[in-house]
Formats: C-alpha cells, sequence, structure tokens
C-alpha cells in the first residue's frame, strides 16, 4: 500500500524520473481520473496509459501539454484565485520561466485544502542586487560598483569588464602579497562573484562572507566562509583546495558545489553538483566519526557534534540562487521565507506560529516582495509588509 501522504506532485517527480513502480503509476492514474477538468488532463492520463508509460515523456509532447494547461487552467487560477492542480515539475525550464511560478501546496503533506482569499498589503520592497563590500588586507574597505557583477584577482584586482577596483585612495590598484587576506562581503539583498587568484570562481549569496588569500602558496588553497557560496574549483591535483565553515572542512578534487553555512542555522549543507568532495570536521571526534566522501547528486548535512549524514537529492533548489532563481520543492514555508528574508533584507514575525506548508515552483530574484508574496498568498497565507525606521519587517498572518 503507498503511504497516505502520496500525492500527485511527489507521484510526477517520480513518473519524470522514470522511478515510478506498478503501485504509484495505478495511483498517479488514479489521481488524475478523480479530479480531470481539461483538455490536457486527458492527454497526460491517455499517455499513462499508453504501453511505453513507464519511461520519460517526450519533450516535444510535455511542451504540448504545457501549451494546453496555459491555455486553460491558468485563466482559471487567475479568476478563481486558487491553486493549480500541477506545477512544473513536468514542464521543460523555459515553459517554468514563462509561467513565472505554478504552486501546488499541502498541509501536512497530504491533505489538499482550498486556499482562501488572501491579501498582500503594506509597504512594497524592491529586490536585492549587485552589492557587496571589499575589505582589504590593511582593514581598509571598498564599496564596490552595484553596476558589475564580479571581481577577478589578478596582478591587479579587476571587474569583471576589466575596470580596476581600487585607486590612489586605497594605495595602489595590486593585488598585494600572498600573505595579504582579503574578505568579500554581500549584505542582506546583495549577491557578488568573484574569480580567486587560482581560477577558482566564487558566487556569493546574501548576508554571506568569504576569506581567501591574494594568491595561493604552499601544499594546499584554504579559504574560510560564512553563509552561502556556490564554487567552481579550478582543478590542480597538486594543491588542494578546502573550505572552512562553521567547524566543517570540505577537500575539493576540481568540482562544482553549494555550501549553505549561515549562522542562524545549525546545519551546514553541501551539496555536490559535479566531481567529487570530502566532507569532515575541523576537530573529529569519536560521534563525528570519519570524513565522508560525496558523488554527483548528493547532498552532506553536518551538525556541530554529530554524525555527517549524506543523502540523494535534486540539485536545483539548492544552486538555482545563482541564476537569480528562488527554487522550491518541497520547501517548508520557514526555509522560503528564510530566503525572503536574506533578499528583502526583512525581519519575518510569525503571528500565530510557523504555518505547516511546503511549496513547489520557481519565482525570479528580480522581482519586488509583493510581486512574490502575491504569488506565495496562492497557498492561503495573508502577508503584511510594515517599514519601522530603516528595518522592513514581514507578518506572516494566520489563515
Amino acid at each position: 500500500m503507498l503511504p497516505e501522504e502520496t500525492n500527485i506532485a511527489y507521484l510526477l517527480r517520480r513518473y519524470k524520473k522514470g522511478a515510478c513502480t506498478p503501485e504509484e503509476l495505478q495511483q498517479l492514474y488514479h489521481l488524475l481520473s478523480a479530479e480531470t477538468t481539461t483538455d490536457w488532463e486527458k492527454a497526460l492520463m491517455e499517455t499513462l496509459l499508453e504501453p511505453e508509460h513507464a519511461s520519460q515523456l517526450g519533450d516535444d509532447k510535455f511542451d504540448r501539454l504545457y501549451e494546453s494547461l496555459v491555455a486553460n487552467v491558468m485563466p482559471q487560477q487567475q479568476a478563481r484565485r486558487r491553486p493549480v492542480k500541477l506545477w512544473p515539475y513536468i514542464a521543460a525550464a523555459s515553459v517554468m520561466l514563462a509561467l513565472t511560478i505554478s504552486f501546488y501546496w499541502f498541509k501536512n503533506r497530504g491533505e489538499r485544502t482550498p486556499a482562501p482569499q488572501s491579501l498582500v498589503v503594506g509597504v512594497d520592497v524592491d529586490p536585492g542586487g549587485n552589492r557587496a563590500m571589499l575589505k582589504l588586507a590593511n582593514g581598509q574597505s571598498v564599496e564596490l560598483s552595484e553596476e558589475q557583477s564580479g571581481i577577478i584577482m589578478n596582478d591587479q584586482i579587476l571587474y569583471d569588464d576589466g575596470k580596476g577596483v581600487l585607486d590612489a585612495q586605497h594605495t595602489e590598484n595590486k593585488a598585494g602579497s600572498a600573505i595579504d587576506v582579503y574578505e568579500l562581503i554581500t549584505p542582506k539583498g546583495g549577491t557578488y562573484q568573484i574569480t580567486l587568484a587560482d581560477g577558482t570562481k566564487v558566487w556569493l549569496n546574501a548576508a554571506s562572507k568569504l576569506k581567501y588569500p591574494a594568491r595561493f602558496i604552499g601544499k594546499e588553497r584554504v579559504v574560510t566562509l560564512e553563509g552561502e557560496g556556490y564554487f567552481s574549483v579550478s582543478k590542480d591535483e597538486s594543491k588542494p583546495f578546502k573550505v572552512l565553515s562553521k567547524g566543517q572542512e570540505l577537500e575539493v578534487m576540481g568540482t562544482e558545489f553549494n555550501i549553505s553555512a549561515y549562522g542562524e542555522e545549525s546545519t551546514v549543507t553541501t551539496t555536490l553538483v559535479n566531481g567529487r568532495v570530502k566532507v569532515g570536521t575541523a576537530r573529529a571526534t569519536a560521534a563525528t566519526r570519519a570524513p565522508v566522501i560525496l558523488n554527483p547528486g548528493q547532498q552532506a548535512t553536518n551538525t556541530e557534534g554529530a554524525e555527517i549524514k549524506v543523502h540523494g537529492v535534486d540539485v536545483a533548489p539548492y544552486v538555482r540562487w545563482k541564476e537569480g532563481v528562488f527554487y522550491f520543492d518541497d520547501t517548508k514555508l520557514m526555509d522560503a521565507m528564510n530566503q525572503l528574508s536574506r533578499w528583502y533584507d526583512l525581519e519575518v514575525i510569525y503571528e500565530k506560529g510557523i504555518p505547516d506548508i511546503y511549496l513547489y515552483g520557481e519565482i525570479g530574484r528580480d522581482k519586488t516582495l509583493k510581486e512574490v508574496l502575491d504569488m506565495l498568498a496562492e497557498v492561503g497565507i495573508r502577508f503584511h509588509i510594515k517599514k519601522e525606521g530603516d528595518s522592513n519587517k514581514l507578518l506572516v498572518l494566520p489563515r
């Protein structure tokens, strides 16, 4: 028997991966049959009944189904203010971006509940952007240009377009000696990129800090991360690349990965996109045991004093931020609010506890806070944005 919490979104994810068991396929057909009201749903059911239904649908057929979805379901959603029945997991990425977002939400992961009329009131807040500060080895700080998206560490410190970062006010426009340590700091509402002296690229998310040397000398390359960063490490077998973050030590063999190590969160989360990494702790104990090796599509969660846990994941929700997207896949409302808090520089306040709601879909990070909340309001939550002095507060109100 299938667990009671099994739902259409879960089954469609399994189906898209070609991983559905016969029992799961039967359950998916049953759920779709019980709620079929549109032509595109009928087409999907007919496809599921084909002999080759256990394999993935072709992109062209999915595109046709989604064209029908856009034509038939989205107008109803706008008119009735209710969530759509399916979300863009099974669509091509271009279709998902065109839709911006569609949510299929669940209370307690099993019971689907109609969304009541929801409102978003109060002031609006602009999205974050390219904002960062570079702290030099001599203690001076330089506000980096918001017109630029990243810097390059070389003989000189340059923006991505080749313009110099420093001027006479900051001594000379040079990267300094190998022993000089710099800090790239993004505030709430800021993101920035850096190319280190060895060619490694790092994307910093909001409210993050990267400490690194002007040049790498010795037998290893070591940087320290606070917050969240996506790394594309330049391969050098003679010099392992290490990332230190909240007691975790990660050793890289030339790869791409994401680390989330915010101070307010108890766990360091490492998600591997490709290559291999070794994840351990700076001070190993009997509880933490030996380091673990991650393969692509695996994630390590590391809580201080506990054993590192490894499991397989869809990497998209953990890395799409660097492409300018909030990507939700069975994401708790509280985790989604934490992302919004950092990007829009907000204090989030829950009036009557944290609703047990999970989100699916994607939203561009270039939208204003109100635009994002209007979409999230489809899950039946009311929001109130208010400004107090120089700070913004977001009240999450009971349904």
